[in-house]
């Protein structure tokens, strides 16, 4: 009776451990094999441009800086999101290396850390670029357009809401 029990605990056990290996394989999946092409993207981004255009009702000169700030936010967080895939490879082959070396482990993990935060920086950097372009009004409703729908300050503009 006893071998069965301790039987059934490495069989638990192997069941735990295959799924904690697992794991860092999933979501160390590289960022493009989840979001379709590039040229999906790039074109979905164009009329999402081009709606929210029209939605906001930016005037040309608008519309200009608007496109350059995208253009470079753009090319910045394509190196940065490069940057993340990379270090989460390297990540994911330190994890199922045979010889797992836990202090590499936790300074890739650091280092992806960091990148992650800069990640954070420039999409706060990227809205507040934003803010400076458009009006108040403009700007209530772009985050209203945004994913989440957020919703005006009380006692904010509220005859621009739909």
């Amino acid at each position: 009776m006893r071998q069965r029990n301790s039987r059934g605990q490495e069989i638990v056990l192997c069941g735990i451990l295959s799924i904690f290996l697992m794991t860092p394989a999933v979501w160390a999946r590289p960022f493009g094999e989840r979001r379709g092409s590039a040229e999906d993207r790039e074109e979905q981004g164009r009329r999402h441009f081009a709606q929210m255009s029209e939605k906001l009702n930016l005037s040309a000169e608008q519309q200009a800086q608007l496109d350059e700030n995208r253009r470079q936010h753009k090319t910045e967080f394509d190196e940065l999101m490069a940057s993340i895939e990379d270090k989460r490879e390297e990540l994911r082959v330190a994890l199922e290396s045979p010889w797992l070396d836990q202090q590499r482990v936790t300074a890739i993990h650091e280092d992806l850390k960091k990148l992650m935060n800069k990640k954070e920086d420039l999409r706060l950097a990227a809205i507040l670029s934003i803010r400076d372009i458009l009006t108040p009004e403009q700007f209530v409703r772009f985050q209203e357009m945004a994913p989440g729908g957020k919703r005006p300050p009380p006692g904010g503009p509220e005859e621009i809401r739909d």
